[in-house]
């Protein structure tokens, strides 16, 4: 498979933007408002996502020997099924607030650029061994891509409801 990777760019701003916008509609109380008792409040899915995209697991690599995208549809599937509930790892809880939304949305700038940079700097087909995913193992830069890209849709969705529910 060959990655286009303007338009994966363009494909991850956008998805950045978007939650972006979504976080932007919460005022000073909402983004630390709890709905309901043991759900995440506002600010505090824009923390997760904020350490869920602080970086690839990409220091160390090797040349793939299999498609870079064998994993894309799969990963695709499960976070984008909004019937399906997770659990997060413990490395990228979220801090219990109060947050800042405009601090939130300067971290999600800086995290959508450095991905923009990745992908026009590096080679997306290697396989990052730095980290296992769960159920997987290692995937390719592309792949962690496009995974960052379902969970901040995934993540954007949980925000719309919550701002719903206002």
């Amino acid at each position: 498979m060959l990655v286009d990777k303007k338009k994966l760019s363009n494909s991850l701003k956008k998805t950045f933007d978007t939650f972006i916008e979504s976080i932007s509609k919460f005022d000073r109380q909402e983004i630390n408002h709890q709905q309901n008792m043991g759900e995440w409040t506002a600010g505090q899915v824009a923390d997760h996502v904020i350490k869920a995209t602080g970086g690839l697991p990409d220091s160390h690599v090797e040349k793939s020997v299999r498609e870079v995208d064998l994993y894309v549809e799969s990963l695709q599937d499960i976070f984008l099924n909004f019937e399906i509930k997770m659990e997060s790892p413990d490395f990228i809880y979220p801090e219990n607030g109060p947050f800042n939304r405009d601090e939130l949305i300067t971290d999600l700038e800086l995290n959508k650029q450095r991905y923009v940079d990745i992908i026009q700097n590096e080679d997306l087909r290697v396989v990052c061994l730095d980290f296992e995913f769960p159920t997987y193992g290692f995937l390719t830069r592309y792949e962690w891509l496009m995974f960052i890209q379902f969970h901040t849709q995934r993540h954007n969705h949980q925000l719309m409801q919550i701002f719903k529910g206002l």
